[in-house]
């Protein structure tokens, strides 16, 4: 029986991809490009089992039990979430069947890809001996055939009970060009949360922001185009100075008169956006708050700006006038009245 690979490192490991879909086939790609071989993959009959077929040039292995008796290290489980149990479950009845002609390295490893499952979905596994790993790249995969390039330089969340867990996992990052860290399991709700944030809702934003240019004129097979690079250059600001230092626009000058206008407009063209700009605004404000150039009562009243009806007489007072539609009460008091109470005035920064 060929005897394992030393603790921490992929040389001559063998590797089993179980799923055929973006990410699995990107790893599985990467894996071959970092000189592991590649024993084997299964994936389901469809268009991307015939997709990894290509660009693999290689046949899928068939059944579980097939791909045990090729002499795995390895599985890597590239399934949904919802099928990773199952998949362990059907693995490890494999791995049971194979017994103790079992050509694989033992105990093998077994690795899922999912940022929200624990690892302990894996157990099936486990209490065959099988060292169980959580190995999710934080990052995006829409086309394998760039999937190499994307892995090299993410970041890969490991979590592992057993230490030989943890540095296979960190080996095999190290060998795929990425960085990795150690992920503690009760924290797994709270990280995938944030990458959703960072990832899936950072293109629900350029969706909401590219019909909102849409309906403000520029044609919408243009509009992507037109801001992308507005996007770009502030990620490139935050990859740069870091979340804080990159902020730029209307609240990070304490400008009430343009947030104000901005409410009023939404509220008129497109009350669907309403919700989101508020919450965006109102989140904004933390990082206002750390930066400290804007005067703490200016912040206050900027939350209740954004907090407030959009009704309220008060933010039509403190809209900016464009063409004396929008902020129509705003731009004198009425007779016997004084003015209406303004917001301190903003710095003059021109960020």
């Amino acid at each position: 029986m060929p005897q394992p690979p030393p603790p921490g490192t992929i040389t001559g490991l063998r590797v089993a991809i179980i799923g055929a879909g973006r990410l699995g086939t990107s790893l599985a790609l990467a894996l071959r490009q970092a000189g592991v071989a590649l024993a084997g993959y299964s994936g389901l009959p469809g268009p991307d089992t015939r997709r990894a077929a290509r660009l693999l040039a290689l046949e899928p292995t068939g059944s579980l039990d097939r791909l045990v008796a090729t002499g795995v290290d390895a599985y890597f489980l590239t399934v949904p979430d919802t099928a990773i149990p199952s998949v362990a479950e059907d693995l490890a009845l494999a791995l049971s069947s194979a017994g103790p002609a079992m050509p694989s390295c033992s105990p093998p490893f077994v690795l899922h890809t999912s940022g929200v499952t624990p690892v302990s979905a894996l157990d099936p596994c486990a209490h065959l001996g099988a060292i169980t790993i959580g190995f999710h790249p934080l990052q995006t995969f829409s086309d394998p055939a760039v999937g190499p390039d994307r892995l090299r330089g993410c970041t890969v969340a490991i979590a592992s009970e057993q230490v030989k867990g943890r540095d296979m996992g960190t080996a095999l990052a190290e060998a795929l060009g990425s960085r990795s860290f150690l992920l503690d399991e009760r924290r797994r709700p709270l990280y995938h949360a944030a990458a959703c944030i960072a990832s899936n809702y950072l293109v629900s934003l350029l969706y909401l922001a590219e019909s909102l240019f849409a309906d403000a004129g520029l044609p919408r097979d243009q509009a992507l185009h037109a801001f992308m690079p507005l996007v770009q250059g502030a990620v490139s600001n935050v990859r740069r100075q870091g979340t804080v230092d990159a902020l730029t626009g209307p609240l990070s000058r304490g400008d009430a008169g343009t947030i104000a206008t901005h409410l009023l407009s939404l509220n008129t063209e497109a009350p669907e956006a309403l919700p989101a700009y508020r919450a965006l605004g109102l989140l904004t404000l933390a990082i206002i708050r750390r930066r400290g150039d804007v005067p703490q009562t200016t912040i206050s009243s900027l939350e209740h700006l954004l907090s407030s009806d959009i009704d309220d007489t008060e933010v039509r007072a403190q809209a900016t006038p464009t063409d004396g539609s929008v902020a129509s009460d705003a731009g004198s008091a009425r007779p016997g009245h004084a003015p209406a109470a303004t917001i301190p005035p903003a710095p003059t920064d021109s960020r």
